[in-house]
């Protein structure tokens, strides 16, 4: 492929300017002489001659070692050209016309020579180069030949560039996927510093230089020069503002000039041969040779060294082999790698390859990465991908990039199957002018250029896809792209069906989202509008948020925590009171068991624990049903469990043998099967993921810890107070906590909130901006209430988030449920000579002083997103509570590890189910995963009724605190183990391995929910 025309001799002469003529002719000598004024060769685009290749080895002929460099001419002279100065090097490079070879095209010696300010050699800082080998371009694949077939090109041109610059270290940023690119560049820096060429006193000249080799994180926006600075800094990848310029304060603060592999490796080849030679080639202002990469429906794919101005058609048919099918069969070609503009086979027939041709035709040389395209390539299909790959690399630190990159994707996916209409290729056209030039680094433009170019030569295609879908569906696509055939599909209730199920809400013009993106912060929020201005907006249709209406919905911070207090006013309590008295009737037993029940009732050594076994029985199978009817038929559910349970309750008061014991305890289980699952619930549908910590710590951590402890000064209280009403004893303490439960229920079937999107405690705006912050929360989820279905169960439950959240709550329980049932009888052999009352006293403190504790840490988890380490440390107190109890005598002590345990216990509880929430989606794989985790621990409290048996006091309750301390510790492995698989998965998710999930229709897409490409777990 490659001509063989023999070289011609070149002229040697003393040193002086690089734009002399040279006057004498000498003796042929190798093409690596230090001369400088080669005549300019005759201008020709294309057809480089082998000689004329600064880079000899790009296909691996020969071992990339040191020895087969200095054979083709590597390090041959470049003491001369050191002791030559900067002044001479930036001369040499200026008379080349070196143009960036990255994308931007900037003239290199007017870049590198920013570096030498007035005064420059007074400033006491380092300087350093900067070599951007990151090359995470679409279709480019010229710097890696460099690297592991020339690096020693790209060691010597950093020692070159570095000179010129009087830097005194180079900086090569290389991806972190380019492993053995990275491992070749090492072993030949070592090389160059075994043989004096860098190091101290570089190539004897006296100048000292270092290089060294950074691998990056694989982002693509580190290709920014500023973006890689920070990452080669330890700091995120993000681009900074400018000024001040990398040249005056880049990396550590000092003056740097970052540049492109390809642009370093030929310097010193220009300075071996004269700027005018390297000149030669190419078109006025873009001379020189360059590596072009030429990919896709073409014969031979491959990476060339050619002329700059070669026309693409000579560069693909002599280099590739042509078109597949033939030049003919060409429908496209991106000419410079994914961010650039396509160019049609029409203009691509006469088209040069440089910087100005390219512009002419509204396109860009770029990295001169051709991707080639014959007529069976779908080009909408091309651009979509590309839109996805920029929605993604994008770092969200720009508002235009951020959410214009999500908006052309989302559009770009929709005309790809002609779910579109004609009018929103003029507003997607619109959308990316509005990003272009707005953005701190190129990113914008690298996604929105590709798209002009699709609409400015491809729009027909476009139009074609829409009207086919049409004809097809029986109308244009509707928004969010549904169609007129979708209620015949059953996805969809057209309107005038089924009202009901419609959510509509008036959002007043002044708070609606302008099309541009420009506008977008210019929003102003009018808090009277006008009635006439008001128009009503549909959210939600048949319990579905409505993707594009809530992505336009405007979110104002202000009105948002006005909601937030709103919801922590009227929702928390109400959920806060029906717990407490859930705890509360849970834990009278323990309390009655004290005051004489087991005596009354003819339990027997085993009657207590079987009784409290067979309520955490049916609390088991009854949970993951009891939480779903929630979902199903609404909130009104939980109001109706409370009434029930405390009906129980008071029916408790009236037993009289073991047989009511055992069945009061199956209704309680069942009735109050209902709670807690619910509960948390109703919870996640109100709140971010980011609050529900909080939110669930606060009616689960409190409502548990204050109904422990008066739980105890109340029983002590009634058990004083002698008969009410013909009862007494231990029988007034379920008396009087049923009646009470009971007027709850029935107060909160009238103030319990319904489900967000038709709560009578908002009004419209507030239940459309509700869910509208859901939605905006995690979009992957769309958080709507789909129809539950056995797929969506069965992923509710067998996750590797819900069986570790499960078994970690499962070892929660056997301690908490343990000490709820168990405190006053483990204090009654800690203090064996106090009375009841006292006993009763006694138990109050752990319970509340536990509750503290653990709001405490469910704010620190919620603000660290650490809930696997906390969870850890809190489980390590437990591990110490209990094992105070194995290992002391002492009752101070003692007593002082029940508050180690109830603090511990209290908040890792509370914490893992807050977790499962928090990264389980859609709504009903959240409602199973919240019921499987709370209903799979019930195992923990059949064993908690179990763990502190009678025959077992004598030895301080040795089986209960060794099974604690056991299971406590077991959490702590588990808890770290699920936080570092939820690591590896978003690592996974953030290298797009899981993106293969989106394949498939729009209702499989909606019901990924956590398994979303873009769902990012927290743990």
């Amino acid at each position: 492929m490659l001509s063989r025309t023999t070289a011609t001799p070149l002229a040697r002469v003393a040193a002086r300017p690089a734009c002399s003529v040279a006057t004498q002719q000498q003796p042929a000598r190798s093409f690596a002489t230090v001369q400088d004024g080669t005549p300019a060769p005759k201008r020709t685009y294309g057809g480089l001659r082998d000689q004329d290749r600064i880079f000899q080895n790009l296909y691996g002929r020969y071992p990339p070692d040191l020895k087969h460099a200095k054979k083709m001419g590597d390090w041959h002279k470049t003491k001369e050209i050191i002791l030559k100065g900067h002044d001479w090097i930036i001369g040499e490079i200026k008379a080349s016309g070196l143009r960036g070879r990255g994308g931007a095209g900037f003239p290199s010696g007017l870049k590198w020579s920013f570096m030498n300010f007035k005064d420059w050699d007074k400033d006491t800082k380092p300087r350093y180069l900067v070599v951007n080998a990151d090359e995470g371009e679409p279709g480019t694949c010229k710097d890696r030949e460099i690297m592991r077939k020339d690096p020693h090109k790209l060691i010597e041109g950093c020692l070159v560039a570095g000179r010129a610059m009087n830097a005194t270290a180079a900086y090569i940023y290389i991806r972190g996927e380019f492993y053995h690119e990275a491992a070749v560049l090492q072993g030949a820096i070592n090389e160059a510093y075994a043989d004096g060429l860098i190091g101290k006193n570089a190539c004897g000249s006296g100048y000292d230089f270092d290089v060294f080799v950074h691998r990056g994180g694989g982002a693509y926006v580190c290709g920014e020069e500023t973006s890689l600075i920070e990452s080669l800094e330890g700091k995120a990848g993000k681009p900074r503002l400018k000024p001040p310029f990398p040249a005056a304060v880049g990396l550590f603060g000092c003056p740097s000039t970052v540049a492109n592999v390809e642009t370093i490796a030929v310097a010193p080849t220009i300075c071996r041969r004269g700027g005018s030679w390297f000149a030669g080639f190419g078109r006025e202002r873009n001379q020189g040779t360059k590596l072009f990469c030429i990919s896709g429906q073409v014969n031979n794919p491959c990476t060339v060294e050619e002329e700059m101005s070669i026309p693409m058609r000579e560069l693909i048919e002599k280099h590739c082999g042509g078109v597949r099918g033939g030049w003919d069969n060409l429908l496209a070609v991106i000419p410079g790698g994914s961010s650039t503009p396509i160019l049609p086979k029409n203009i691509c027939d006469d088209q040069l390859m440089d910087f100005d041709a390219l512009k002419d035709s509204q396109s860009g040389l770029g990295t001169a990465a051709v991707i080639v395209m014959d007529k069976s390539a779908d080009v909408v299909r091309a651009i979509a991908r590309l839109s996805h790959f920029y929605r993604h690399e994008s770092c969200g630190q720009c508002t235009p990039c951020r959410e214009g990159s999500k908006w052309t994707e989302q559009i770009m996916h929709r005309f790809e199957h002609g779910q579109g209409r004609v009018r929103e290729i003029d507003m997607l056209q619109e959308l990316t002018k509005q990003v272009e030039g707005h953005t701190i680094c190129a990113l914008g433009e690298a996604f929105a250029w590709p798209i002009q170019g699709l609409i400015r030569h491809f729009r027909p295609e476009l139009e074609k896809r829409m009207a086919d879908f049409a004809e097809k569906t029986g109308g244009e696509a509707l928004a969010g792209g549904w169609t007129h055939d979708t209620r015949q599909q059953g996805k969809l209730v057209a309107p005038g069906v089924g009202v009901k199920n419609y959510l509509i809400f008036t959002i007043p013009e002044s708070r609606q989202v302008p099309r541009s993106l420009s506008t977008m912060s210019k929003t102003a929020v009018d808090s009277n509008p006008d009635p006439a201005d008001e128009k009503p907006v549909t959210l939600v249709r048949g319990g579905q948020v409505d993707a594009e209406v809530a992505h336009n919905y405007v979110i104002d911070p202000a009105a948002e925590a006005r909601l937030r207090r709103v919801q922590d006013l009227r929702v928390l309590p109400m959920v806060f009171l029906m717990y407490f008295f859930t705890f509360l009737d849970r834990t009278n037993l323990g309390n009655a068991k004290v005051a004489g029940m087991e005596a009354d009732l003819g339990l027997g050594t085993y009657g207590f624990n079987i009784g409290a076994c067979l309520y955490y029985g049916v609390y088991f199978f009854a949970d993951i049903p009891a939480s779903l009817s929630v979902k199903r038929f609404g909130n009104i559910v939980l109001p109706l469990s409370c009434v029930s349970f405390g009906i129980v309750t008071l029916g408790t008061a009236f037993i009289t043998n073991q047989a009511g014991f055992y069945t009061m305890r199956i209704l309680l289980g069942l009735t109050e099967s209902f709670q807690f699952p619910g509960l948390s619930y109703v919870v996640s549908r109100y709140y971010r993921r980011s609050e529900v910590t909080t939110r669930v710590a606060f009616f689960m951590l409190v409502a548990a810890g204050l109904a422990g402890g008066f739980g105890g000064l109340f029983a002590s209280a009634l058990l004083s107070v002698g008969s009410i009403g013909g009862v007494s004893s231990w029988r007034n303490i379920f008396l009087v906590e049923g009646i009470i439960t009971i007027g709850v229920g029935l107060i909160s079937i009238y103030l319990f909130p319904a489900d967000p999107s038709k709560t009578r405690i908002f009004n419209a705006e507030q239940r459309a901006l509700a869910m509208a912050r859901l939605f905006h929360d995690q979009p992957a989820i769309r958080d709507h209430k789909e129809k539950i279905t056995w797929a969506l169960i069965k992923r509710g439950v067998l996750t590797p988030n819900v069986l570790a959240g499960a078994w970690i709550y499962t070892c929660n329980q056997v301690s908490v449920q343990g000490l709820s049932i168990f405190t006053v009888t483990i204090l009654r052999l800690n203090y064996p000579g106090l009375s009841t009352v006292q006993i009763q006293l006694l138990s109050a403190p752990p319970p509340i002083a536990g509750a503290a504790f653990a709001l405490c840490m469910a704010y620190v988890a919620m603000k660290t997103r650490r809930h696997g380490l906390v969870i850890a440390a809190c489980a390590g107190l437990n591990v110490v509570g209990y094992g105070i109890w194995l290992g002391s005598s002492n009752p101070q002590a003692r007593y002082a590890a029940i508050f180690l345990n109830t603090g511990g216990g209290f908040a890792f509880g509370a914490l893992v189910l807050s977790w499962t929430l928090a990264n389980a989606a859609p709504d009903t794989v959240r409602n199973v995963a919240n019921a499987a985790v709370s209903g799979l621990a019930n195992i923990g409290s059949i064993a908690a009724t179990w763990s502190y048996i009678n025959t077992d006091a004598s030895t301080g309750y040795r089986i209960g605190n060794s099974l604690n301390t056991a299971t406590a510790s077991s959490v702590i492995f588990a808890a770290l183990g699920l936080m570092l698989y939820q690591r590896w998965e978003n690592k996974k998710r953030d290298r797009g391995a899981r993106d293969y999930r989106l394949q498939g229709d729009q209702m499989h897409v909606a019901t990924l929910g956590h398994l979303h490409p873009e769902f990012r777990y927290i743990h």
